[in-house]
């Protein structure tokens, strides 16, 4: 059995979770069970596991703190910040990083747990050295670069991520996978790759993609299409988001005020489809990064978290596609998005950055970080 311990809420949003799904979808077809060790966090994507068919082990309730309560803009009394040891994604964790750990091991020891990956911003070699002990191998799952693990094996699917970044944050037998070639993506997104590829040589914008993420706590959703409206003639778009994002009443009565949206899909069960179908795609410049990658969809990305900021750059660099800016930033999103399309409508742009984007991603990653846990377990 193979053990997720993986958070997903407003704050902390969808994506560790999704990308930790698309692993155990690919361990779960050699075989394996998989088990997620969560916390029912305010916004959490519980339901998206259960529908996947993974077991589901839930750590007590978070302990509703005053660093708590700032993260998730929630009322809160006084406790968890000074248990957590400071870090700005600790209160994510909703608990002491040292309970989480003490009642993870003790449910990782009532299980035949050759693995335990753990996906967390909240989690380093403290948490990993406690659950380990209950005997099981750690693949940390990171893209931060920024704290000391005690894994087994270490996974950073950012672009431009080496080896040697993790030189002094791991122990030396640490095993690294770095790169985008080891993406967690599900199986759609290979099976679509060759068609998605195929239909990108007429260089037409026609259908775009809104997708910032499953929570979207800011709303950028509504500021890009807001953004889009004025160069709206011969457009179309479909608008993606999750049930639990905050905005999501807001965004469905915008598009519905806007003629040329033409459908908001709430936890898109097809996501590799819409993004097959898509022209540009308007997105967070995090991990779907990969998935338009794969697909050759060009990006109109913006910055929603510091840790996106790198990879954004990386993108832009590449020229897979455009930079709008940084959601914090005081940034004319209008002029910005008018600037960017007219760049990927001049002669051959589209298919530039569709071409620069798929040769980043190919879809495999999973199989490839499975194909190592397997063979040691």
């Amino acid at each position: 059995m193979i053990a997720f311990r993986v958070d997903s809420s407003i704050a902390i949003g969808s994506g560790h979770v999704m990308r930790c799904l698309a692993l155990a979808g690919e361990l779960a077809r050699r075989g394996r069970r998989c088990v997620f060790v969560m916390r029912d966090l305010p916004g959490a994507v519980i339901p998206r596991v259960f529908a996947e068919g993974h077991e589901i082990h839930l750590l007590s309730p978070p302990a509703f703190g005053a660093a708590f309560g700032a993260a998730f803009g929630i009322a809160a009394d006084a406790g968890v910040g000074a248990a957590t040891g400071g870090r700005c994604y600790d209160a994510w964790l909703g608990a002491p990083w040292r309970d989480d750990a003490t009642s993870s091991a003790a449910f990782f020891a009532t299980r035949p747990i050759s693995w335990v990956v753990v996906d967390h911003y909240a989690l380093d070699a403290r948490w990993q050295g406690v659950a380990r002990a209950a005997g099981a191998r750690i693949l940390a799952i990171d893209d931060l670069a920024d704290r000391p693990h005690a894994a087994d094996m270490i996974l950073d699917q950012t672009l431009g991520r080496a080896t040697m970044d993790y030189a002094a944050l791991a122990p030396l037998a640490s095993e690294i996978l770095a790169g985008p070639g080891f993406a967690l993506q599900r199986p759609e997104f290979s099976r679509l790759r060759d068609r998605s590829l195929s239909r990108r040589a007429g260089g037409r914008i026609e259908n775009v993609l809104v997708s910032m993420g499953g929570m979207d706590r800011t709303n950028m959703t509504g500021r890009m299409l807001e953004a889009l409206d004025p160069i709206s003639e011969g457009l179309s778009a479909t608008v993606v988001l999750g049930a639990s994002a905050p905005h999501r009443a807001a965004v469905e009565w915008l598009s519905s005020e806007l003629p040329w949206v033409q459908e908001v899909v709430v936890d898109a069960p097809n996501m590799g489809a819409l993004m097959a179908a898509a022209d540009v795609a308007i997105g967070a410049a995090g991990s779907t990064s990969w998935e338009r990658c794969c697909l050759g969809l060009p990006s109109l990305m913006v910055v929603l978290a510091e840790n996106q900021r790198e990879s954004c750059a990386m993108l832009e660099a590449a020229g897979a596609g455009i930079c709008l800016g940084e959601d914090d930033s005081d940034v004319n999103w209008a002029v910005a998005m008018a600037a960017a399309m007219a760049r990927l409508r001049a002669s051959g742009a589209l298919a530039a950055a569709s071409a620069a984007a798929s040769v980043l991603c190919d879809g495999l990653g999973a199989a490839r970080v499975a194909d190592r846990m397997c063979a040691v377990s």
